[in-house]
């Protein structure tokens, strides 16, 4: 209940934040020099250094000028990730792309980061107010998500990883343009399917893109794509000028994909990526033959049965959940080590749709793993703690997270030396976010102290 409380109150606050920066800050920019071609750069905030993001400006960056922007939020405080993966479309498009540090998962002090984030961008660059952009990854996208939806003062969300989980009845009115992503083997992927089908009964501007992958950022094409998807927007809507020659270049290349899947008999993938090449630039230029490709093939018996699978096998995913999630109370460890042994066998000998819905259900299993584990720090005893932490080991071995769970439950009954070696061996795992830990009443203190360092 305390995080739906946070972030329902991140809104307010930004709302302030969007006013003191786009409409009070329109010459506090002019002696920031613009930086060089495709340069990433760390910026400090003026008032307070302690925040930071990553930041690329269009190459032709002039400080008399304002340009739409992107802020971008990594579940892990990554700025440079989103940065680097939308470099190219700054160079394309214009857009200023602002990634912050300081935003991860369960940041205790969330609201007061983003609105350090968006107030020093504003100060510190040449924002055009009514061109504002979010996106995000996984925890990162709820938080672009619900900024986007709620403050009403935000053209657009790529929301990856995630979608929405407010009401329909939250969406009512609003002008947002929706852009979602997420990796066939994402445990996500249901939860954008769905999002995409009630965006669908809003009638809010939507598309929803599935690649090959799992839970992590798209590759830089699709988050070019995705960008691209924004700007053709503002085409739609006269916010900038129609650019024939590049909606014409998007359209031979929609068809040239389109022929290429279809003649290699890859006619469901071929349907998608007409009926994607509608949602970028239907309305804008002659697009007689990939209409005519969606039209038929969405009449192919193959296309509709691939349809009918993908929906079956979301369903059978969802039941397959809930009894993992059941099992949570009352399955042992060797239960779940002969429960992942089957899953992988199933993965191994399944294929396309079917395989990538047994990825998914290991992956949430994972996650699941991860919920319990720090469910049983808050109310288990030590015991029932361990128990979790080693389920937690065997639904995703080599995640750094397991170690750092296991630091937290010796720390919480006492056992320093034990904490102290979970905690080095989280750190060889990868686990990089130090911040978190710095800010961990369990573990700040003993990162800090000789036997750490």
């Amino acid at each position: 209940m305390s995080k739906q409380i946070a972030m329902k109150s991140i809104p307010i606050l930004l709302f302030c934040g969007f006013v003191m920066v786009f409409a009070g800050c329109s010459n506090k920019h002019a002696d920031v020099k613009p930086l060089a071609l495709m340069v990433m750069k760390q910026v400090k905030t003026l008032f307070d250094t302690a925040q930071s993001y990553y930041i690329c400006l269009p190459p032709s960056y002039d400080t008399s000028k304002s340009y739409p922007v992107v802020f971008a939020f990594d579940p892990h405080a990554n700025g440079d990730i989103p940065v680097r993966r939308m470099m190219m479309a700054a160079a394309k498009y214009g857009f200023i792309i602002a990634g912050s540090n300081n935003s991860y998962n369960s940041a205790p002090n969330i609201e007061y980061v983003i609105n350090s984030f968006i107030y020093d961008v504003g100060r510190q660059f040449s924002i055009e107010g009514n061109r504002v952009y979010v996106a995000g990854f996984s925890g990162g996208a709820r938080i672009a998500s619900t900024m986007a939806f709620m403050s009403r003062k935000i053209r657009g969300v790529v929301a990856c990883g995630a979608g929405l989980y407010f009401p329909e009845s939250a969406l009512s009115g609003s002008q947002v343009k929706y852009y979602g992503m997420a990796g066939k083997d994402d445990f996500n992927y249901s939860e954008l399917f769905n999002t995409g089908t009630m965006l669908s009964r809003t009638g809010i501007t939507h598309y929803i893109e599935f690649f090959n992958g799992g839970h992590d950022w798209p590759s830089d094409s699709l988050m070019d794509e995705a960008l691209l998807w924004m700007h053709i927007n503002e085409m739609k809507d006269g916010t900038v000028p129609v650019n024939k020659e590049l909606l014409e270049e998007v359209a031979a290349g929609f068809l040239k994909r389109i022929k290429t899947l279809n003649r290699n008999g890859h006619k469901y993938e071929a349907y998608v990526t007409s009926q994607k090449a509608i949602s970028f630039i239907g309305g804008m230029v002659n697009i007689k033959k990939i209409r005519s490709y969606y039209n038929r093939l969405k009449k192919d018996k193959d296309v509709i049965s691939r349809q009918q699978e993908i929906i079956v096998l979301i369903n059978k995913e969802q039941q397959l959940r809930s009894g993992y999630q059941a099992a949570l109370a009352n399955q042992s460890l060797a239960w779940w080590k002969n429960e992942m042994k089957q899953l992988d066998e199933r993965i191994s000998s399944t294929i396309t749709d079917e395989r990538a819905m047994y990825m998914r259900l290991k992956n949430f299993l994972g996650m699941l793993g991860f919920m319990h584990a720090k469910n049983m720090l808050v109310k288990g005893s030590f015991t029932q703690q361990r128990s979790a932490v080693a389920i937690y080991e065997t639904l995703s071995p080599s995640n750094p997270d397991v170690q750092l769970l296991s630091a937290q439950s010796f720390m919480l009954n006492g056992m320093t030396d034990s904490a102290i070696a979970s905690l080095k061996a989280a750190l060889q795992l990868g686990f990089k976010n130090i911040r978190e830990i710095e800010q961990d009443t369990l573990l700040g203190k003993l990162y800090q102290s000789l036997s750490i360092k």
